[in-house]
């Protein structure tokens, strides 16, 4: 009995023990489903890819055209800010001083200093987090004779996150494209001040002509009442005669009334721009020149657009939004981080005595928030569709950038047709009221003919006005749908802050961003 018991005992002894699982094998599992909750193939980050863009193919076409074509127009220097391509040395110094003193822009320029400093902020992320800490108390007997005990203590921790997947990394990415996102921002609320500075200037000017024109009329309209009050007096004109040249000289003076207020609104919003109460008043011109506008290429390739900022903002933003989705993704992989700490002192009775009694603490933390499957799956799905609404945003504001750009090189062509026109135009009317002028006087033509035309030379007058400051305005308009001058971006603007140096960590930035898609016929 006794062998057959040392037998058994031996063989249970022998026989294979079940395995627990290895601390290894479990991290492994739980490693393995952290992948399968956003796929394995980009754990680091998602590869940018610009969205594809549908560019009407003369638009590609006319890359090569574009180069190969001459510059004509005015001569310029290309390190000249784009506006001098007016050739108004006054206007110049008003958009310089605009730049400097403008309020819209002093408060983007400081939305960018902002945004600068949340990125660099984010960048911290890259060092260890140290905080240090001490206190002290006393206790003492309340009875007679009783001692003080006095305790002091200090503790230093300092704890760092290991960025195994680029979590991390893709935070800063999202801050540093904000940043320079924000700076496309500053760029388009610059562009925005240079035409609103140059628009009320010419306003002003094409105002101040149609006023003169207007008080012309008005002139001729009163000394054409008197002569048919004369005759009305001498028995040669009617009561109605007399009543239509004075009806024509009161509606003159109703809208010069409005012509003059039109002007003082103008001149407000001018002195405003310059961060200064209305009454003050600017240099300003008494009639705007008819010449020949800068020359801009007969043929518009899509890649002159990538110089507008808000394109240039819409991208960046884009990578932006991607960034982010890779950061709330990564979130929920695990993470690693080391953290240590140094604590002093204890019960003594003086202060020299707080560094005894050190205490050391090292340690790392696992955590595993994928384990919250539901919230990681939504939260993934949210940055998605976020990403989705930037893609649409962005092909929503690079198609408006075509429709601008059209439009304003159509308008353009055309109010320099309508010029000409419209000064053939002031030419004849002149002639025809300067002849039924001669005829009412010889009795030939009656005075409502005489009025008529009078009233078709003023309107010619004003139109032609109108139509010289929409070509002036046409010709701004396009170089804004282009971002400026491509070949000259000078929209520098003192004490704005420099941009954010390496904001295009994601890969490259939207400076050199070319922006032909695929072609439609």
């Amino acid at each position: 009995m006794r062998t057959s018991s040392i037998l058994s005992r031996r063989r249970a002894a022998s026989a294979p023990r079940a395995r627990r699982p290895s601390s290894r094998a479990l991290l492994a599992c739980l490693l393995a489903a952290a992948c399968g909750l956003g796929g394995c193939g980009g754990l680091t980050r998602s590869e940018y890819r610009r969205p594809a863009l549908d560019v009407p193919a003369q638009w590609n076409a006319g890359q090569d055209a574009a180069a190969a074509a001459p510059v004509t127009g005015s001569s310029f220097a290309a390190s000249e800010p784009w506006w001098r391509r007016f050739d108004d040395p006054q206007l110049d110094a008003l958009i310089e001083r605009a730049l400097r003193s403008n309020n819209n822009l002093a408060a983007a320029a400081m939305r960018l200093y902002s945004a600068q400093l949340q990125s660099r902020l984010t960048d911290t992320n890259l060092t260890p987090d140290v905080t240090v800490s001490g206190s002290g108390s006393a206790a003492r007997n309340l009875t007679r004779g009783g001692s003080t005990l006095k305790s002091y203590t200090t503790t230093t921790n300092v704890s760092y996150e290991l960025d195994f997947w680029g979590h991390l990394a893709r935070q800063r990415d999202a801050a540093a494209f904000e940043a320079q996102a924000t700076e496309y921002d500053r760029r388009a609320a610059a562009l925005t001040l240079v035409g609103q500075t140059a628009t009320a200037y010419w306003q002003i000017a094409a105002l101040k002509r149609i006023a003169a024109t207007t008080q012309e009329s008005i002139d001729t309209a009163e000394r054409t009442l008197k002569f048919v009050h004369i005759q009305h007096v001498a028995g040669e004109a009617s009561d109605y005669e007399e009543s239509q040249a004075r009806s024509t000289l009161k509606t003159l003076e109703g809208e010069l009334s409005q012509i003059v207020a039109q002007l003082e609104a103008q001149r407000n919003a001018l002195a405003i721009i310059f961060d200064q109460s209305p009454e003050h008043r600017e240099p300003e011109l008494d009639s705007l020149p008819i010449r020949a506008m800068p020359a801009m290429p007969a043929v518009v390739p899509a890649d002159m657009l990538a110089h507008r900022p808000d394109l240039q903002a819409a991208e960046t933003r884009l990578r932006e939004t991607l960034a982010q989705a890779d950061a709330q993704r990564l979130a929920f992989y695990p993470s690693f981080s080391l953290f240590a700490s140094v604590g002093t002192g204890g019960t003594s009775t003086t202060l020299a005595d707080i560094l005894r009694n050190p205490l050391g603490t090292l340690g790392a933390t696992l955590s595993l928030p994928f384990i919250q499957w539901n919230t990681a799956e939504l939260t993934i799905k949210s940055s998605k569709a976020t990403f989705d609404t930037a893609v649409i945003n962005f092909r929503q504001t690079f198609y408006q950038a075509l429709a601008d750009t059209r439009s304003a090189w159509v308008a353009s062509v055309q109010s320099e047709r309508e010029v000409r026109s419209l000064k053939e135009a002031v030419e004849a009317a002149r002639r025809a009221e300067s002849l039924a002028e001669i005829r009412y006087r010889s009795g030939d033509t009656s005075l409502t003919d005489w009025l008529n035309l009078q009233q078709t030379r003023q309107q010619a007058d004003v139109q032609l006005e109108q139509a010289v400051y929409s070509q002036y305005v046409n010709a701004l308009t396009l170089f804004l749908a282009l971002g400026g001058d491509p070949a000259s971006q000078a929209l520098s603007v003192a004490g704005a802050a420099a941009p954010v140096q390496g904001a295009s960590r994601g890969g490259a930035g939207a400076d050199g961003m070319r922006l032909a898609g695929k072609a439609r016929e």
